[in-house]
């Protein structure tokens, strides 16, 4: 019988071991490629975004800036220091501590890091960008690397600029003008004012789930049916009413209001704007004071003259009797007389005109 040779106990032999390195090698490198085509299309996706990755070693401070982190701010590769200190020198100053903040805040406390502050350009002009980031922390909780994303946000930031000055304006405008905006969802009985109907009403720190509430308990008694009125119609309007404020004080308000409809013509919003009016109804009530006075004045003016003047003409009727024909200076003095008497007469007559049709004009 043919003897079994044993195998060799030293283990495998060469051939086998080499079989063994080329299959990792093969697929460490496969590993290897597949990683790098995968960040080349993560880098080539995030980029095609208008996004720049940085990726910071903390340690050695050394960083990486993609090709569009350096083309946002207008940089070359070959003016990159690698330094992330490199940011603070072109950082605008009176963000620069912000920023530092921000950083340390995500080391210290692993709160979100994301960051809007100015850097300049290449050009020389500073713009505004968003940062963001994630740290990573060693055993003892010391951040040893940090990578994020850059975009540039100048035009977002120009855009909410414009918007705030124009809020601003408009808030100024409403000052001048005594007037405010607001809107009124019935369904809910929501209302929703401008700060300056807020003054106006003098109802300031009034809660929003109050403020209707409140609103209707400021209107006067008596012309709360005005508005409710109005509204009933479902059409646009504009109304008077006064509202009964601190101290007894009365405030007169003019309202303009456009209502929207659905399709049944339910009442689904209104806006409207409300315009304080007081100063213009107190110079009202004092023309129409002003006016009655006149008019009273006038009267007694014209009555007065009228008893006088009946009686100079009565008294030259008498002289201009057959009985003083005979005194020549008499009969100068009569014809001065009745000329005053005609002119009196003349201006009563004026005068009442006058008063009748400054009436009529106010009236109309």
């Amino acid at each position: 019988m043919r003897k079994i040779k044993e195998p060799n106990s030293k283990g495998p032999g060469p051939n086998l071991i080499r079989a063994i390195d080329q299959n990792n090698i093969f697929t460490l490198q496969t590993a290897y490629n597949t990683s790098e085509a995968l960040n080349d299309r993560l880098l080539l996706a995030m980029e095609g975004t208008g996004y720049g990755l940085w990726d910071w070693d903390i340690l050695n401070d050394t960083a990486y800036f993609s090709p569009m982190f350096l083309e946002l701010i207008g940089l070359d590769r070959a003016e990159h220091t690698g330094a992330m200190a490199a940011l603070a020198e072109i950082t605008h100053p009176a963000d620069l501590q912000g920023t530092i903040d921000a950083i340390q805040a995500h080391f210290d406390k692993k709160a979100p890091y994301f960051h809007e502050y100015r850097l300049k350009t290449k050009r020389g002009a500073y713009r505004w960008f968003l940062a963001m980031g994630q740290a990573v922390w060693d055993t003892e909780g010391k951040p040893i690397r940090m990578a994020g994303m850059l975009s540039d946000i100048t035009d977002r930031k120009q855009t909410e600029e414009a918007l705030k000055d124009s809020e601003i304006n408009m808030k100024q405008a409403q000052e001048l003008a005594h007037l405010g905006s607001w809107t009124f969802d019935p369904q809910t009985n929501t209302l929703c004012w401008s700060d300056e109907l807020y003054r106006i009403f003098e109802m300031e720190g009034t809660s929003a789930e109050d403020l209707y509430a409140a609103f209707r308990s400021k209107i006067h008694p008596e012309d709360l049916p005005i508005l409710d009125a109005a509204v009933s119609t479902g059409k646009a309007y504009q109304i008077e009413y006064r509202i009964c404020c601190k101290h007894d004080r009365i405030k007169h308000i003019l309202s303009t209001a456009i209502i929207m409809l659905d399709a049944k013509g339910a009442i689904l919003k209104i806006n409207g704007i409300s315009k304080d009016i007081t100063e213009r109804k107190v110079l009202e009530n004092s023309r129409l004071d002003y006016q009655e006075t006149l008019e009273l004045l006038l009267f007694n003016l014209s009555h007065k003259i009228r008893k006088p003047v009946a009686n100079i003409h009565a008294i030259a009727d008498v002289i201009d009797s057959d009985e003083f024909q005979h005194c020549g200076m008499l009969k100068e003095y009569l014809g001065y007389l009745k000329q005053s008497n005609r002119e009196l007469d003349a201006y009563i007559h004026e005068l009442n005109h006058l008063l009748s049709e400054k009436k009529r004009q106010f009236i109309a």
